[in-house]
C-alpha cells in the first residue's frame, strides 16, 4: 500500500491510488482512473484510493477467484461461492424489491443474504469471519509483545 501522503505537499496532478488530485481547496477535487469526479475532505487525502470503483473490482475478482470458470456474475446464484458462503436456494424478494438468497456458511450456519451484498462483497460470512478476526486479533495483541512484568 503505498504511503499517505503529506498535507504540506499536496499538488494539481498528485495521486493516491485511484485519486488524481484535478483541484486545491478543502475540499479537494479529484477524478478517479474510472473518470468520476469526487470531492474529498483534506483530512481523507491518503486514506481513500478511489471513488468506490476499487471495491467493486476486488469484490469481481474475489467471486472470480473463488468460481473458477465463471466469466460474468449470474441472476441464478445457486451453487455459487461468496467468501464462506454458498448459495443453496433463492429465498424471495426483501420489502425493498431486492432478492434474497439462502446459504450456508462453513461453519454450518444457514443465512439469508440480498444478491447485491453478495455480488459486491459486502457480506462473505455468517458472521464468525468477523468473529475470526477479532478473536485473532485479541490473540496476535496479547502474544506479540513480551510480558514488561518480567523486568
Amino acid at each position: 500500500m503505498p504511503s499517505r501522503p503529506r498535507r504540506q505537499t499536496m499538488q494539481k496532478g498528485d495521486k493516491f491510488g485511484k485519486l488524481t488530485i484535478i483541484k486545491l481547496g478543502d475540499p479537494l477535487t479529484c477524478r478517479c482512473d474510472c473518470g468520476k469526479v469526487r470531492k474529498l475532505p483534506v483530512s481523507k487525502w491518503g486514506k481513500v484510493r478511489s471513488c468506490g470503483c476499487l471495491r467493486l473490482e476486488i469484490a469481481r475478482e474475489r467471486f472470480l477467484r473463488d468460481n473458477p470458470g465463471k466469466k460474468q456474475q449470474p441472476e441464478n446464484l445457486k451453487g455459487y461461492i461468496f467468501g464462506r458462503l454458498r448459495v443453496i436456494e433463492y429465498f424471495g424478494r426483501a420489502p425493498s424489491g431486492h432478492p434474497l438468497w439462502t446459504c450456508v456458511c462453513q461453519c454450518g450456519n444457514t443465512h439469508v443474504v440480498r444478491a447485491d451484498s453478495l455480488l459486491q462483497g459486502r457480506t462473505r460470512s455468517c458472521g464468525c469471519l468477523s468473529d475470526d478476526v477479532k478473536r485473532r486479533r485479541k490473540h496476535d495483541r496479547q502474544h506479540s509483545l513480551p510480558s514488561l512484568r518480567q523486568q
